[in-house]
C-alpha cells in the first residue's frame, strides 16, 4: 500500500493501474495474502491488484531479485508521447524491368517526456 500512497492524489482520480512485466506477472498470480486469498483478483476476466487494474508491459523490469523494482503504479496520462504533425515519406526510384518494386520509408518525429513524476511510484523488493 505504500506504493499506492506515494502517488499524487490527482493521479488517483484519473484511473491508476499497476504495470508489471509478463515474467513477474506469472509469479504475482501465485501470491496469497495472510487469509489465503489470492492477491490478484479477476473482474470480468481482467486482473486487479489492490483494487486497480494490472497492465502487462514488456519493457518493465523482469528480474525477481532482492533490491529490484518489480512493479510500478500510477497514471499513464503523466507520460507524454507527442507526435509531430509532419511525416516525411521517401519513395525509391529503383524500378527494375523484369519486376516492379518500390521501397517506401516514412520518418516521424516523436517526443516522449514524463510530465509529472509524482503520478508514478515503484514497488521495490527488500534488500535482504
Amino acid at each position: 500500500m505504500r506504493t499506492v500512497d506515494a502517488v499524487a492524489d490527482a493521479a488517483l482520480q484519473r484511473g491508476c493501474r499497476w504495470w508489471v512485466a509478463p515474467a513477474l506477472y506469472k509469479k504475482l498470480l501465485r501470491l496469497r495474502d495472510g487469509s489465503g486469498a489470492r492477491l490478484v483478483q479477476f473482474v470480468d476476466g481482467k486482473p486487479f491488484l489492490v483494487g486497480s487494474p494490472v497492465e502487462l508491459v514488456s519493457v518493465a523490469p523482469a528480474v525477481n531479485a532482492a533490491g529490484n523494482k518489480v512493479l510500478a503504479f500510477g497514471c499513464g496520462d503523466a507520460y507524454l508521447v507527442a507526435v509531430r504533425a509532419e511525416i516525411s515519406l521517401v519513395v525509391s526510384d529503383a524500378a527494375k524491368f523484369d519486376y516492379y518494386i518500390r521501397q517506401f520509408r516514412a520518418v516521424a518525429r516523436v517526443r516522449c517526456e514524463m510530465m509529472d513524476p509524482s503520478w508514478f511510484s515503484t514497488l521495490k523488493l527488500s534488500a535482504a
